[in-house]
């Protein structure tokens, strides 16, 4: 069985204390777009219940979303509106695609994504310094997977630059320095004439 490859997919995301993924994760898992999955929502609405399939966030709630998660490429910061699948809508999906993929992920979601709540030690019936243990090694994972999180973000980062790079290389500095100059007069000439109208 394949594992879930994308780190966004290894840590649940929460939302009324309820282990939720978003429309971009599910894609990810299910190897395909997330546009097919909001036209197969849409196809199937119907079949989807509000608040045990989905939740859908909108104005303060969806604020309250975007400050709660980290990961900068989770939610567009654009957008008006944001689906959270449960387990159950995420099984619904796995249904709707209906490919040897979307199964064998689906089943990968249920054993390491949706059910770490459940699977989770109940740590006030530990000992203090167990407690104390546990808090450290949670600590330490979590500053692991923030400089993972920080290490794949400045990659991504550094392919945007070096494609821009690459656009406004010696090569293309020929074709682009006219073209700058040609914006540039443009400008001036629609300043000068919009100062004579005025």
């Amino acid at each position: 069985m394949q594992k879930i490859a994308d780190s966004n997919i290894q840590t649940p995301i929460e939302w009324n204390e309820q282990v939720v993924i978003t429309t971009i994760q599910l894609a990810m898992v299910y190897g395909t777009e997330p546009n097919n999955i909001k036209n197969n929502f849409n196809n199937h609405k119907d079949n989807f219940v509000k608040g045990k399939h989905y939740y859908l966030l909108k104005g303060e709630e969806l604020k309250e979303f975007k400050n709660l998660v980290n990961d900068i490429d989770l939610v567009d910061k654009r957008a008006a509106q944001l689906y959270l699948w449960t387990e159950r809508g995420a099984n619904r999906h796995c249904k709707i695609l209906d490919t040897d993929k979307a199964w064998e992920q689906f089943d990968n979601l249920e054993e390491t994504y949706f059910n770490v709540k459940k699977n989770s030690i109940n740590r006030s019936q530990l000992s203090e310094s167990t407690q104390a243990l546990f808090g450290l090694i949670e600590s330490v994972a979590r500053q692991e997977l923030e400089q993972k999180r920080q290490a794949e973000q400045l990659n991504r980062i550094e392919q945007k630059q070096e494609t821009i790079v690459q656009t406004f290389s010696k090569e293309s500095a020929k074709d682009f320095r006219p073209w700058v100059k040609s914006c540039i007069t443009t400008i001036a000439e629609n300043l000068n004439s919009f100062g004579k109208s005025a």
